[in-house]
């Protein structure tokens, strides 16, 4: 399925971004039926980056 392909790359990214801005991003991400998924990124909670 093409949404695991996509997985493993969100999950590479998410670690890229935690490990260069500890404590100061909060990403999430979910796999959804319909399509590949969404993720986004907040900082300070505002909305920076979103594929939704």
């Amino acid at each position: 399925r093409r949404a695991r392909g996509y997985k493993s790359k969100y999950l590479q990214l998410k670690k890229k971004l935690e490990d260069e801005f500890p404590s100061r991003l909060d990403i999430c991400g979910e796999g959804t039926p319909q399509a590949t998924g969404f993720f986004e990124v907040m900082v300070a909670g505002k909305l920076i980056h979103s594929k939704k």
